[in-house]
């Protein structure tokens, strides 16, 4: 998880990893109890070195499972110096129940279940709620942010830890984050194909009206980012190009300026409502249809580019839809396409939705594979789907933009129910609840009102790839 604990300036990347495994076959609670963790899985510690930044600040909390798991990790190829230690991240300590089977709590503490299943004021006997525990981490959070601020921190702890620094980081009131469940989401389990199917009737549906009623806003927005993209792109006359998730089809006109009268272009997009607005441009150079990228019969080696924007991050099955557009390039083709980083480094995103998180309705949190505005935001996993379609080495290129977001703020709250995440859960939550989400959402963008409106932070990547 990166996580930074105030959104201004550098952004600061919270790296956190629980400890290793402990073998407990007798079903102690443990909490603060330095118990000792089970490092024998060298496959899975060299796997997860590979994921950790080069060069980053690393803290550990003082309890020895933590602290080996840091060591186990630097053995296995993570690169950084000293760890540091911070007590401040141990675990939850739990008084009187630390080193008793649940068995046995549950015989001695008749109560306890009011802790486990309870909000998070609750205590055990001569131990710490999870406020104390959220108090404590944030507490250091907040201090290493400031000190190493714009660098990288891994910090190796545990399960209560990480879900208190979740808490923090989503700015979560204590009666939103009880013990053990971490942040108000409810986890997706759906299959890529019923993934496909909810993206289409979204995009069909209400996503592709809400879409359009927010076209010129949507528009100001990304346009920075546009046309940083089709300028990488570099479109060549003569060419023929495919626009993936061409929507209303503005970069496919702008496309098909570019190639010329002996180019051509095709813009594909999912949702039907779009591609009948994109006809709207009468382009004589240029096409749209209406498909699935992963399903389209597109022709052979028929394309010199494939272009996206923000088009690609909503795909079912993301490399069954690369080999498909693999298989329409050219042998000395080109993909260049933009998408989102991480949450936690697009500000014009996870403000609002942070702010508003605690008094909404819990959001469907996206697995890791999952589509979402964000799946692309981990690099790591882009290059492994395109490696897995087939394309050649990937280069990212980060492009940082100041978003405005409206003239003030109010206009800001009116456009965050018409269209995102946050028009989503307003559709799903009671005019009590919605007043109370835009108070706060409010309160958190005053900091970011200048003399030209709100503006945001936000961040993509820019990725492009030969066809082999």
């Amino acid at each position: 998880m990166a996580t930074a604990a105030k959104i201004t300036g550098s952004i600061t990347r919270w790296w956190w990893v629980r400890h290793a495994p402990v073998p407990n076959p007798e079903g102690r609670c443990y909490g603060q109890t330095d118990k000792d963790c089970d490092v024998s899985n060298e496959a899975l510690f060299k796997h997860q070195a590979k994921l950790l930044p080069k060069g980053a600040v690393w803290y550990s909390s003082n309890l020895l499972r933590a602290r080996k798991t840091a060591e186990h990790l630097g053995r296995a190829g993570a690169e950084f110096g000293e760890v540091l230690i911070d007590p401040d991240f141990a675990e939850q300590h739990f008084g009187l129940w630390q080193g008793l089977t649940y068995t046995e709590i549950a015989e001695k503490h008749g109560e306890n279940h009011l802790f486990w299943l309870g909000p998070p004021e609750k205590r055990p006997p001569g131990g710490e709620t999870f406020g104390d525990l959220r108090e404590r981490t944030v507490r250091s959070i907040e201090r290493l942010t400031d000190k190493y601020r714009g660098r990288d921190i891994v910090a190796t702890a545990h399960g209560g830890t990480i879900r208190a620094a979740l808490a923090h980081a989503f700015n979560m009131q204590l009666h939103a984050a009880p013990h053990g469940a971490g942040p108000r989401w409810e986890q997706s389990m759906k299959s890529q194909a019923e993934h496909a199917v909810d993206q289409a009737a979204f995009w069909n549906g209400p996503g592709g009206k809400m879409w359009l009623a927010s076209y010129e806003r949507i528009q100001r927005g990304i346009a920075h980012f546009g046309s940083a993209a089709l300028a990488a792109a570099a479109a060549k006359p003569g060419e023929k190009v495919l626009d993936v998730g061409c929507g209303t089809g503005s970069t496919t006109a702008e496309l098909a300026r570019e190639v010329g009268s002996d180019g051509r272009v095709l813009g594909v997009d999912i949702s039907e409502p779009l591609i009948g607005a994109a006809r709207q441009h009468h382009l004589d150079n240029a096409a749209f249809e209406v498909g699935d990228a992963a399903t389209h019969k597109f022709e052979t080696a028929a394309f010199d580019l494939i272009f996206s924007r923000f088009g690609v991050m909503f795909f079912g099955d993301p490399v069954a839809a690369f080999k498909n557009l693999r298989r329409a390039l050219r042998p000395l083709g080109r993909i260049v396409f933009l998408c989102w980083r991480t949450p936690m480094e697009n500000p014009w995103g996870l403000v609002p939705l942070r702010a508003a998180a605690p008094h909404l309705p819990p959001l469907e949190r996206p697995g890791p594979e999952d589509p979402g505005q964000y799946s692309f935001g981990d690099r790591a996993r882009v290059e492994r789907i395109l490696k897995e379609a087939g394309f050649g080495t990937p280069t990212f290129r980060t492009l940082d933009e100041q978003i405005p977001m409206g003239k003030n703020i109010p206009e800001v709250l009116d456009n965050l129910g018409k269209f995102g995440p946050l028009a989503r859960l307003f559709a799903d939550s009671t005019p009590e609840q919605i007043t109370k989400a835009k108070a706060a959402i409010g309160e958190a963008l005053k900091s970011h009102v200048g003399p030209d409106g709100v503006h945001l932070a936000g961040a993509c990547w820019l990725v492009s790839a030969a066809q082999h």
